[in-house]
Protein backbone atom coordinates (compact mmCIF):
# COMPACT_ATOMS: atom_id res chain seq x y z
CA UNK A 1 0.00 0.00 0.00
CA UNK A 2 1.28 3.62 -0.90
CA UNK A 3 1.42 6.50 1.15
CA UNK A 4 0.02 9.30 -1.31
CA UNK A 5 0.62 13.05 -0.07
CA UNK A 6 0.39 16.30 -1.59
CA UNK A 7 2.12 19.42 -1.31
CA UNK A 8 0.94 22.86 -2.55
CA UNK A 9 3.34 25.72 -3.54
CA UNK A 10 1.87 28.82 -3.41
CA UNK A 11 3.49 31.94 -4.62
CA UNK A 12 2.12 35.83 -4.50
CA UNK A 13 5.67 37.45 -6.04
CA UNK A 14 6.43 35.47 -9.06
CA UNK A 15 4.49 33.62 -11.00
CA UNK A 16 7.78 31.59 -12.15
CA UNK A 17 8.86 30.61 -8.47
CA UNK A 18 5.96 28.02 -8.06
CA UNK A 19 6.20 25.84 -10.80
CA UNK A 20 9.67 25.90 -10.28
CA UNK A 21 9.54 24.42 -7.15
CA UNK A 22 6.82 22.29 -8.11
CA UNK A 23 9.66 20.25 -10.96
CA UNK A 24 12.30 20.54 -7.64
CA UNK A 25 9.95 19.18 -5.54
CA UNK A 26 8.74 16.32 -8.21
CA UNK A 27 12.52 15.06 -9.06
CA UNK A 28 13.46 15.19 -5.14
CA UNK A 29 10.54 13.03 -4.76
CA UNK A 30 10.60 10.47 -7.17
CA UNK A 31 14.55 9.94 -6.78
Amino acid sequence: MSNVQSVLFVCMGNICRSPSAEAVFSQKASA
